[in-house]
């Protein structure tokens, strides 16, 4: 790590109340210990991709403790991680919640992506006094609502990627007027409908036909692909799906003809969706994804590249974030609200205006969209794939969710 990356991560801590000490210093006092749960499928069909999150929460421990873990009150705290299994499934989800609020103790948590195991980790969490940082959110009230004043979200979410994304496409593709949605069936839909429509007609664009969704289960794409490519629309959006999901119905779009512009309103590295579709679909797709070459990627993502991949062997960059930032905010929390205490930690959270995130600083909003102010929502950049090859797309900034 260079210097100037350590003072402006330092400062940004410092900033936040959370990161005050280089680790020398900790030599002068007893360190103690916070422990934040994380969940995630480690097992069952989404631990694939959200065995890397819980990779990207070690990486935000590493970081934190690596400049001097959390002060609070004179005293120096090191994070130490607490993982388990959802299994992929909302009883495993709860399941693990409990194992961690009930038998471990666990007062902050951190993780969970698939709104039917973020909205089962509530029922859990919320009547416990649990605070939780999750690290998605599919625009579902059982997962984020007034109802759920424990839970922060971390990351922009599905709501703050169809703003963005509209907006973005749009700006490409300014012919564009109508377009067809494809989304997962993981109970989102119903609520997801308006927000999309929203956003769509807001960029002077309007939605063809009914949302076409997909059983989780599915293995063959092509039928819900056919069903978006036969309203004519002037592009596609999928929004949500894993890169298996995407790729697949990628592949089927162009088998079937359609060579118009296909958006990921979400978050994905394109090369993963490359290794699904083949190098003859991908071409005009976008999805909200970070490119390991851009040269305006922020200094604190460089690091999780540069760490992660020395570390685990691979480069899973997007689900590495997605994982950090959840253990990095609410370590924030905790150093601004100078105590240990969940509810003393969420109203600190409540008044904070900014936060410190991988993508830099992020704002939070949310009252209007969601009914709490409990969203954070940073800038976004957008990978593509032309020609078979990943290319940047420039960066989609000021994102707000209201």
């Amino acid at each position: 790590m260079n210097r100037k990356e350590f003072l402006q991560s330092l400062s940004a801590g410092l900033a936040a109340g959370a990161f005050v000490l280089p680790n020398k210093v900790l030599a002068q006092g007893k360190t103690k210990t916070i422990r934040i749960g994380f969940l995630a499928a480690l097992t069952g069909f989404a631990s694939s991709s959200e065995r890397i999150h819980l990779q990207g929460g070690e990486l935000a421990r590493d970081w934190i403790n690596s400049h001097g873990g959390i002060k609070i009150k004179g005293e120096t705290y090191m994070v130490e991680l607490v993982p388990e299994d959802h299994k992929s499934t909302a009883e495993g989800a709860v399941s693990g919640a409990t194992r961690l609020v009930h038998d471990k103790g666990v007062k902050y948590i951190a993780g969970t992506i698939m709104p039917f195991t973020v909205a089962a980790v509530t029922t859990v969490t919320e009547p416990a006094g649990v605070l939780r940082s999750v690290g998605y959110n599919a625009g579902t009230p059982q997962e984020f609502s007034a109802k759920t004043p424990y839970t922060f979200l971390s990351q922009n979410g599905t709501i703050g990627a169809v703003i963005s994304g509209m907006r973005w496409l749009k700006g490409k593709f300014p012919e564009t007027k109508t377009i067809s949605v494809l989304i997962p069936d993981d109970g989102s839909i119903q609520h997801l409908a308006p927000h999309v429509r929203k956003w769509a007609e807001a960029n002077g664009m309007s939605i063809k036909g009914d949302i076409v969704g997909w059983p989780l289960d599915t293995v063959d794409f092509t039928p819900f692909a056919l069903k978006a490519a036969n309203l004519g629309p002037d592009a596609v959006a999928m929004v949500n799906g894993w890169p298996g999901m995407v790729g697949s119905v990628l592949k089927a779009l162009r088998k079937s003809g359609f060579a118009k512009p296909v958006i990921g309103m979400h978050y994905l590295q394109v090369e993963d969706v490359l290794e699904v579709a083949g190098a003859e679909a991908s071409t005009n797709y976008y999805v909200h994804g970070l490119m390991l070459n851009d040269p305006e990627l922020p200094e604190r993502i460089k690091w999780i590249l540069e760490t992660g991949t020395k570390k685990y062997g691979h480069k899973g960059l997007a689900f590495w974030v997605e994982g950090f930032d959840p253990v990095y905010t609410i370590a924030q929390a905790i150093g601004k609200a100078q105590s240990l205490d969940p509810d003393a930690i969420r109203k600190a959270w409540e008044q904070m205006d900014t936060i410190d995130t991988a993508y830099g600083t992020s704002k939070i909003g949310g009252r209007e969209t969601y009914g709490l102010r409990h969203a954070v929502v940073g800038p976004r950049s957008i990978a593509g794939l032309e020609r078979g090859k990943p290319t940047a797309m420039g960066w989609v900034r000021d994102i707000v969710v209201p």
